[in-house]
């Protein structure tokens, strides 16, 4: 019954884009298109779909402006988010992905399949996500953090 449920929603996930958010064109939103394919992966490694939280959001949004302002990808200020996501919205936990240049869904979800430790955050066990991306072109900055 899973397998089935989840070949049903793959299918709908596929027929359901318009051209403009289809998993294989290119992407109207960065973050939108990430979102899509992070949870498009999920699904098909047999894991529920990730949920967007605009706490989150905005907590990745402000750390990809300060990398694309600083023109500098990293985890700087990690421990700010973190205790933010604990104490505030009362998460139990966290992880954090950071990437800058050219940020195609797709071509991440191949980068981090094949690197075991980026892959281990995206098919963790987390409920919810957020996407923050800043820059311009192919000098985008992005932050994704995951918790549950």
């Amino acid at each position: 019954m899973t397998s089935v449920l989840l070949i049903i929603l793959s299918i709908f996930l596929f027929t359901s884009c318009e051209d403009s958010d289809s998993l294989f064109g290119p992407p109207s939103d960065v973050a939108d298109n990430i979102f899509d394919h992070i949870n498009h992966y999920r699904l098909m490694s047999g894991l529920e779909v990730l949920e967007k939280h605009p706490d989150l959001n905005q907590l990745a949004s402000d750390h990809a402006e300060d990398m694309a302002q600083n023109e500098n990808v990293s985890h700087f200020n990690q421990t700010f988010r973190y205790n933010y996501v604990v104490e505030e919205l009362s998460m139990s936990k966290y992880a954090e992905i950071v990437e800058e240049g050219d940020l195609y869904g797709r071509d991440l979800i191949e980068k981090w399949s094949n690197n075991e430790d980026l892959e281990s955050v995206i098919i963790g066990d987390y409920k919810y996500i957020g996407i923050g991306v800043h820059g311009s072109g192919d000098e985008l900055y992005a932050t994704i953090i995951f918790t549950k």
